[in-house]
């Protein structure tokens, strides 16, 4: 199982915890664009969405999330990686499919049993202290960091 990577803000030295793309948490609703939406009962499912990471090479961060110290990127927040063994019970990462070269590069951390909005947000606020920080310059441009770096 990977290591799963996302960019998101810093604050006090861990991921900042909001219901934005940029932090630690999930946009909820039924736009396009939210990243899980409230079904008939009022609850998140699983199997429904969840918060975005990727697997095993940030490289594979869309560039406008991708921090600037890597080759592409745009954003401003840090780089975190997190071991898919510190996802705590209450979630569960679920890997999308794997692209046409067989590597997977996007998947969700959800809700692992039907929970409120508040709940789940507070279940992926708790993972705060399992995400390192990794450390990157722009001396090495095209070497991807690993968790051994943090």
């Amino acid at each position: 199982m990977p290591e799963l990577f996302r960019s998101m803000q810093k604050e006090n030295a861990v991921p900042r915890a909001c219901p934005t793309p940029r932090c630690l948490g999930v946009r909820v609703g039924p736009e396009a664009f939210d990243d899980i939406a409230l079904q008939e009962d009022g609850l998140l499912h699983p199997g429904t969405g969840g918060m975005t990471v990727v697997p095993d090479d940030p490289m594979f961060i869309p560039e406008w999330r991708r921090p600037k110290a890597l080759p592409g990127g745009k954003s401003k927040d840090p780089l975190w990686v997190m071991s898919h063994l510190d996802v705590p019970d209450q979630l569960v990462y679920v890997p999308d499919d794997p692209n046409e070269n067989g590597i997977v590069i996007h998947g969700l951390l959800e809700p692992a049993a039907i929970v409120t909005e508040a709940q789940f947000q507070a279940d992926l606020a708790s993972t705060k202290d399992d995400w390192r920080e990794v450390p990157l310059t722009n001396d090495a441009p095209g070497q991807t960091p690993s968790a051994d770096a943090g």
